[in-house]
């Protein structure tokens, strides 16, 4: 998440986030340590720092679920993160997602990862309440934002192939018709709430 005078972006996992707080710190100063997790929701900040919200504008980023849970994937499935959560057993947790498959099957996500939060949380869990939600796949609505708040600058791409996933659709590369029917289910509700389709 990253406060500004005026704003208060909520960063949702796998969303573009640590580009968007790049962007943001290029045009404002601001704050980004709380003593809660910095993949808290609305919801969550707002309980604990009400003040803080008044008279702020609130925005996010979603993506589609699926191309999201492929980044998710990709991003967990790493030694140096594995090793990070699991330690002296990383190899172990490694043995069993070393497909897209075992992953969804087997992974068991790392406790306070991402706060209160895991990898099968709807987006909407973070979203909820919140000002603006944007589709990072609908870039044009983004800009339209920037330049009503005075953010200069695009996007920037952080963590990312050259073209990134949502405009390429490799993502779908990754998914047979069990998977799909998983995480359809997992996410029936961002899937709906949004109106994303595989």
């Amino acid at each position: 998440m990253f406060l500004t005078e005026k704003l208060l972006f909520i960063h949702i996992p796998k969303n573009a986030g640590s580009s968007m707080v790049y962007l943001l710190e290029k045009n404002f100063s601001g704050r980004k340590d709380f003593d809660i997790d910095t993949h808290s929701t609305f919801d969550l900040f707002k309980k604990k720092y009400l003040d803080l919200c008044k008279n702020k504008t609130s925005f996010c980023l979603i993506r589609n679920p699926f191309c999201r849970f492929v980044s998710i994937y990709r991003f967990f499935n790493r030694e140096i993160k594995l090793r990070k959560w699991f330690g002296q057993d990383f190899l172990k947790v490694m043995e069993k997602i070393d497909s897209f498959e075992k992953f969804i099957e087997n992974f068991e996500f790392p406790k306070k990862a991402w706060g209160e939060n895991n990898l099968y949380t709807n987006q909407n869990v973070w979203a909820n309440n919140i000002d603006y939600v944007f589709k990072i796949e609908e870039q044009n609505n983004l800009k339209d934002f920037f330049r009503k708040n005075n953010i200069l600058g695009e996007l920037p791409l952080i963590n990312n192939r050259s073209v990134p996933s949502w405009q390429n659709k490799m993502y779908r590369d990754y998914y047979n018709s069990n998977t799909k029917k998983i995480i359809q289910k997992k996410f029936r509700v961002d899937l709906e709430i949004y109106r994303y389709s595989f």
